[in-house]
């Protein structure tokens, strides 16, 4: 009988911690704390975990710098002023994944294609000559430059981005569980008239999952309790959403409002203030917020997470069936 190798995940599972983790204590990396280093140590050794002699090998090469890790491409297609209101976000999402990868071993690239970066149709080319294995879709806007890959060398994942014809896997916020909690959070503080405002630019990227959440949440309601949510046009300044808003809020006597974009971009000044913001995607959580942390460096984690085990069991292109990860976000009572 040929008992398996005691992996990582096995030693992570063991000691309560990410596999990322064990990676490093057992290098005797410092950015892990000393005592959770010797802990990890001493469950490996106890369940005989022993790193493969050719890892041993590439680890020790990649330290004295003679060969660089495996490259993995982060692709967007917009001029960040595009996407202002969800500019820290999208920021959050991206460092949580540079950062997850620096400790696997791989090197994170941005790439943007179209208006201020580089021609759509050179991307392929400059991915090659960068090194790249595999690409992560970022924040991708509808009307923008297309994508254009020769899709069968890389290993592929992307960030929302669901309007894309290529079916690819996908991680994303769980945004139907996250407007369900802030609205059943804000139902329980007796709040009774809640509305959902959000960017149609990110419904149409997300297969509409806040406004589905909201209708879920609504279905329960007489239909004269019901709001019409607000979903502002693609390219909609604060100015003009702050004037929006005001009108909307007025109108349906709003006591609390779910919105979609970070609260610092908006402001406050111009809005009436009686009503309570919740904000689904703040990037920041700050002390006294009330709303949902979107999680979104878990977010860009979980997309090299999964691109680096593509990469590992050999599966690149369009997979045969594409599967999407969910991240939860977690309500902060304030």
């Amino acid at each position: 009988m040929i008992v398996p190798a005691v992996t990582l995940h096995d030693v992570a599972k063991a000691a309560g911690v990410h596999y990322s983790t064990v990676s490093l204590a057992l290098r005797g990396d410092v950015r892990v704390a000393s005592p959770t280093r010797e802990n990890v140590q001493q469950i490996a050794a106890r369940l005989g975990y022993a790193t493969h002699p050719a890892a041993r090998a590439l680890v020790e090469r990649r330290r004295s710098k003679a060969v660089r890790g495996p490259v993995i491409a982060w692709i967007e297609n917009h001029p960040l002023e595009a996407v202002q209101g969800s500019i820290a976000y999208r920021n959050s999402v991206l460092e949580g994944g540079r950062r997850l990868a620096k400790t696997l071993g791989y090197e994170c690239r941005a790439f943007r294609i179209g208006t201020g970066g580089i021609a759509a149709e050179d991307l392929d080319a400059t991915l090659r000559l960068a090194g790249a294995e595999c690409v992560i879709i970022g924040q991708f806007i509808p009307g923008h430059a297309e994508l254009q890959l020769d899709w069968e060398r890389y290993c592929i994942v992307r960030i929302d981005s669901q309007f894309l014809s290529a079916s690819v896997h996908c991680v994303s916020s769980d945004r139907i569980h996250n407007v369900r909690r802030a609205f059943s959070e804000m139902w329980s503080l007796g709040h009774r008239r809640i509305g959902l405002c959000a960017s149609r630019m990110q419904e149409d990227c997300t297969r509409q999952r806040h406004a589905m959440g909201y209708l879920m949440e609504e279905e329960s309601l007489e239909p004269s309790e019901r709001i019409p949510p607000l979903f502002y046009p693609y390219g909609t300044g604060h100015k003009e959403l702050a004037e929006e808003l005001s009108l909307w809020i007025e109108r349906h006597k709003l006591t609390a409002v779910l919105h979609d974009f970070d609260s610092r971009w908006l402001g406050r000044p111009a809005l009436p203030d009686h009503a309570r913001w919740i904000s689904l995607c703040e990037a920041q959580v700050r002390p006294g917020f009330r709303g949902i942390d979107p999680m979104a460096a878990t977010i860009g984690e979980k997309a090299v997470e999964t691109v680096a085990m593509l990469l590992r069991t050999g599966e690149r292109g369009l997979p045969r069936f594409a599967h999407d990860i969910y991240v939860e976000g977690r309500w902060s009572h304030g």
